[in-house]
């Protein structure tokens, strides 16, 4: 059997569709870009960094998600509380149920500051009247936490529910000398 050129031609363009329609469907359900706007997340993402969020995560603590705030902007901020959790700031150190949890993504901010308090004190008593987070919500802040509006903003930002969160952010992409995998 002897095909024809029309036919091969018509087959690439096949090929070139069903790839196109395969990276739509790809990136609207499972990636998206974002760019980082503002320095809450710094040292870890930089104002302007393009980002890839994976929209099929499954959200944990220290996971930095993008999520629509309550004044319908999109902000992107660490998960520091997962639902059941207290959390409390004493001295500038986390505790979750009371328990001490480093930091380490914070490690060359703290080095690099002239004040000697990042975080401050609170809970989540003093904040939100109540002393766990409720089911389907988490407790964000931003990693530059003295230029962050976060979940200490209870009537700006507030706890983040489930339905709230866009993805969780993989990979910075541009620039190209600040790209990596995001921890």
């Amino acid at each position: 059997m002897i095909r024809s050129e029309r036919s091969g031609e018509f087959d690439i363009i096949k090929v070139f569709i069903i790839t196109g329609a395969v990276l739509i469907i790809v990136r609207a359900l499972m990636f998206s870009p974002v760019e980082v706007d503002g320095a809450s997340m710094y040292p870890t993402l930089a104002d302007e960094d393009k980002i890839i969020i994976n929209k099929l995560s499954n959200y944990e603590r220290f996971d930095i998600i993008v999520f629509k705030g309550k004044n319908n902007k999109v902000y992107v901020k660490r998960i520091i509380g997962i639902e059941g959790d207290h959390i409390a700031f004493k001295q500038d150190q986390l505790l979750i149920n009371g328990e001490t949890v480093e930091e380490p993504y914070l490690t060359s901010l703290k080095q690099s500051m002239i004040t000697d308090k990042l975080t401050g004190s609170f809970n989540l008593e003093e904040l939100y009247g109540f002393d766990t987070i409720p089911a389907g919500h988490y407790f964000v802040l931003g990693d530059n936490r003295l230029d962050s509006l976060d979940s200490r903003h209870p009537y700006i930002i507030g706890l983040v529910k489930h339905d709230q969160i866009f993805g969780e952010a993989e990979l910075i992409y541009y620039p190209f000398n600040h790209a990596k995998w995001i921890k």
